[in-house]
């Protein structure tokens, strides 16, 4: 791919041309500087850091050394900043009064280059738009790996007038998790990240937008201790460390009319306002003393989304405010007017808490920032169509107050994976965005640590990329975007790479458009099919051998979700235990890389051998049993498994069972009970009493429950004494209408012993779902009416030894013989009138072998209704009397020929069905 990068990067940063194409400057030519580069006495740290990022990028590009002075400069100039010189030299052309913060100019005059801009990183973001949209800089992972810096002996800008702007003026993504924090703060920077810079070793040019240290989350629990230790530790700074024991008509009355420790407190009691603000001062004090810097005082709510307090003086302002927060923002305000020198921060979460914007107040603090944080809006959704709920409570918020950041969520969390499940959003993101910069949000704070951040796998590094330059200029295409970053990070792969991407991108959006939506915790994506596992491992493998291979890791960071759904996965067909076993191998030395040098948080590779240990001691699944295949569609049945955290008692390594895992039960011989159960509604559904008269011993058999049932999220099979239990709430979903009314039987897979019963499995079988026929051969379409033909079907209730699943058959299904490879033959046979009909012998020179072909038998036939058609030693049939009934002449009287359909092997013969058409 070639991308056609100056068309896209001339779009960058809300630039405009504002003056016609004049020529270029030189910088340097051959490696040998022509420009010097010269800024103010009177410089800031951060415009002294800009001049060295100017020369660090441009010596790295070319070879050539750009010296730098304070001095009058000599020679061509690149002014970083508006020194008094540079100011003489612009005169009235200086656009500096034109600009608002953080606005920048790139301008030429006189053949010297002039970089400037507004505010306190105006020259360096000047810089970095030179760098970045003109000559090709990209920075494209905070571990480190990612900078491309594009080789240029001769370096060349535009003389063209060229002014930027932001659309959000805070920007920032999570960091927390970075151990290299200096690595991942210069990497931000560089992309115009200007909150959470306050980490890693001190820099004076390297600051925050904002003067504050924080802001925290959270907080209530730090300085009030006496909740559950399921909330942030309480600090040590304060004597009382359990104020529910002393004052527990400080917290949260509940529905019940108690008094709990594991909600919020009572705001309206006014002796826990009093207790509350003098250590919410004491705290942050103790903070500023220590790090010698000012801070954000964050005071918000525990993270659980119950009703504040349903004391009758709490409830009054809720209704008050028309929040369920109103009793919180009635004494925060009144806080925040208290102490009009203090900055206060506090988080707009969770619909049953703060992120209604209160109504009616009078006075809205002007020290106060709001977080507006929708977690519990759809994270396939976007504020323009299915969070429309979240977007008016976030326009709620702007009218009464400027000071709002958005705390976004990219990427869903709770994965059962070392490394989540591979996803995109970009669609979503880009939306959202968009609608931030529309209603003016004042700054993003993205949680974007989730989906693989945190080691820097799957498409979080893209995404971090296409975020920054979102929050730059919301009206960039982020496919654009996405392919900018694809062809600088993966090289000759980012074909491959954005082929990968899109398929999945596609897909969910097939999935939204569907009406399918997810939570915060939703990882069932719709696009994770045993189709696409193959294809993508393939892609990917094809990508690992085109990219530079001094860069192969980063496909392999980029595949490290899908490795980890690939392992996991339950596959039936052990011809794909290679590609799991590669997979294997491939997420371990991924993780001991991440691990070496990302330096993340967490230990990954001791979380991936822990998920490896796991899926070895599985092992592969079994097939699907033939019986329930010669019925059903592969895709109607679901797989049902034992849970493998049951009490020690009830496991049972077992080599016949599936997976080599079972659970056990004693049982009397005599009668065994299964059933369904859901604890919500407390309903028994389905079950089944098997005698020991029927029961199978010694092997694994499928019993059918006695009826078909729809399903709840927390219904589950038990067997015996309940101690065999199969989930089965994994194919429902409240939020899913259609999985609540499908209608299932269940089929339960035991082994009987004397005195055990072990159960290996379950099937969930769609009760509505039956195996579809294959169509009526051309070759008989193309002789006879269709009206003329009728089928027949093998016969399912003979011996087993003679029925096949065969995916090459009608239905799935043939009737199966042995054959010595010389003759076969075909014949039809009345029993009551012990009469032969027409029949066939068939020599291996006039088989077609490896597929189902049609064979006629040799004479036309009138039918008997208990006629059927035999094949080799008899136990190939297909009956035939349902065309004909004694009492009917006309039917005994038809004339019919007989076509059989067969497949030969090398040993045996299939039948799967036959025909019978009206003689002619």
């Amino acid at each position: 791919m070639i991308l056609k990068k100056t068309l896209f990067l001339a779009a960058v940063m809300f630039t405009v041309c504002l003056s016609t194409f004049a020529g270029e400057l030189q910088l340097c030519k051959d490696g040998k500087a022509e420009y010097g580069i010269q800024f103010s006495k009177t410089a800031s740290a951060v415009d002294q850091f800009a001049v060295q990022e100017l020369q660090k990028h441009l010596t790295a590009m070319s070879g050539a050394t750009f010296a730098a002075t304070q001095n009058k400069p000599a020679g061509k100039t690149i002014f970083v900043g508006l020194s008094p010189e540079a100011m003489q030299i612009l005169g009235k052309d200086c656009l500096i009064q034109q600009l608002k913060d953080q606005d920048t100019v790139i301008q030429s005059k006189n053949g010297h280059l002039f970089l400037y801009g507004k505010g306190r990183h105006g020259n360096l973001y000047a810089v970095y738009e030179l760098l970045e949209n003109q000559l090709g800089c990209r920075w494209l992972s905070g571990f480190g790996n990612g900078d491309y810096i594009p080789s240029k002996k001769t370096i060349t800008v535009s003389d063209s007038l060229k002014k930027s702007s932001y659309a959000l003026p805070r920007r920032a993504l999570m960091n927390w998790f970075y151990r290299d924090k200096d690595t991942y703060r210069l990497y931000a920077y560089r992309n115009r990240q200007n909150l959470l810079l306050n980490i890693g070793t001190p820099h004076n040019g390297i600051i925050q937008d904002v003067d504050l240290k924080g802001p925290g989350v959270h907080v209530l629990s730090t300085i009030l201790p006496g909740f559950t230790k399921r909330y942030n530790k309480a600090s040590s700074l304060f004597k009382i460390q359990d104020y529910f024991a002393i004052h527990p008509e400080w917290f949260s009355l509940d529905e019940h009319g108690k008094r709990v420790n594991n909600r919020q407190v009572c705001f309206t009691n006014k002796e826990l306002r009093k207790e509350l603000t003098k250590n919410l001062m004491a705290y942050y004090a103790d903070l500023e003393k220590k790090a010698n810097a000012k801070y954000f005082h964050t005071l918000d709510l525990n993270d659980i989304a119950y009703n504040m307090c349903y004391c009758k003086e709490c409830q009054a302002l809720q209704k008050k405010y028309q929040t369920p927060g109103g009793s919180f923002f009635d004494y925060l305000f009144e806080l925040c007017e208290t102490y009009p020198d203090k900055e206060f921060v506090t988080l707009a979460y969770q619909k049953s808490l703060t992120q209604k914007a209160p109504v009616g107040f009078k006075k809205y603090p002007k020290n106060l920032t709001i977080i507006f944080a929708p977690i519990n809006g759809y994270f396939t959704g976007t504020f323009d169509k299915e969070n429309t709920e979240d977007r008016t409570d976030l326009e709620n918020w702007l009218k009464i107050t400027p000071k709002v950041w958005i705390w976004y969520y990219p990427n869903t969390y709770n994965s059962p994976l070392p490394i989540s499940a591979p996803a995109g959003g970009f669609k979503r993101i880009a939306s959202d965005i968009r609608t931030m910069a529309r209603l003016k949000v004042d700054g993003s704070y993205f949680e974007h640590d989730g989906g693989g951040a945190s080691s820097g796998t799957n498409l979080t590094e893209m995404q971090s990329y296409v975020m920054y330059k979102l929050f730059q200029n919301p009206a960039l295409d982020e496919k654009e975007l996405m392919k900018d970053f694809a062809v600088h990070y993966y090289g000759k792969a980012a074909d491959l790479v954005m082929q990968f991407v899109n398929e999945m991108e596609k897909s969910l959006d097939d999935f939204v458009a569907k009406g399918g939506f997810g939570y915060y915790s939703f990882q069932k994506y719709p696009y994770l099919t045993e189709k696409n596992f193959i294809r993508w491992n393939a892609l990917l493998d094809e990508a690992s051998k085109k990219i530079d291979p001094a860069h192969k890791v980063r496909i392999d960071l980029l595949r490290m979700g899908l490795d980890c759904c690939i392992v996991d996965h339950q596959w039936l067909d052990q011809k794909y235990e290679p590609m799991v076993k590669a997979c294997k191998e491939r997420l371990l030395q991924t993780a001991r890389y991440i691990d070496k040098n990302h330096k993340v948080v967490s230990n990954v590779t001791k979380a991936v051998k822990k998920f490896l240990e796991k899926i070895d001691a599985r092992g592969f699944m079994k097939p699907v049993p033939q019986e329930l295949l010669a019925k059903y569609p592969a895709d109607a049945i679901k797989v049902l498994l034992p849970a493998q955290n049951a009490a020690p008692k009830l496991r049972a390594s077992d080599p016949d069972a599936n997976q080599k895992f079972a659970l056990v039960e004693s049982w009397n011989g005599k009668k065994f009970s299964l059933g369904t159960y859901s604890p919500g509604s407390k309903r028994y559904g389905p079950g089944l009493a098997i005698s020991g008269a029927n029961v199978v011993k010694g092997k694994y058999t499928l019993y059918k429950l006695n009826k078909t049932t729809t399903l709840t999220p927390d219904m589950f099979v038990w067997g015996g004494q309940w101690g065999l239990i199969l989930r089965m709430g994994q194919y429902c979903r409240q939020d899913d209408p259609k999985s609540l009314s499908q209608e299932w039987d269940i089929y339960v897979s035991l082994k009987f012993t004397d005195d055990k019963v072990y159960m290996d499995r379950g099937f969930l079988v769609k009760a509505d779902a039956s195996l579809a026929m294959k169509p009526i051969p051309q070759e008989l379409l193309s002789k006879y009416p269709a009206a003329d033909i009728k089928v027949l079907l093998p016969s399912q209730s003979g011996s087993k030894k003679y029925q096949a699943v065969d995916m090459d058959a009608n239905q799935n299904f043939a009737l199966v013989e042995p054959w010595n490879g010389k003759k076969f033959t075909l014949g039809t046979y009345a029993p009551k009138s012990k009469s032969y009909g027409p029949g066939r012998a068939i020599f291996a020179e006039n088989i077609v072998k490896g597929k189902y072909s049609l064979y006629k038998l040799n004479n036309s036939t009138t039918l008997k209704p208990d006629m059927f058609v035999w094949g080799g030693q008899w136990g190939l049939i297909l009956r035939m009397g349902e065309y004909c009934k004694a009492d009917d002449p006309k039917s005994l009287s038809q004339k019919w020929d007989i076509y059989v359909s067969l497949k030969f092997t090398d040993d045996k013969v299939y039948m799967d069905r036959g025909f019978l058409v009206k003689a002619k």
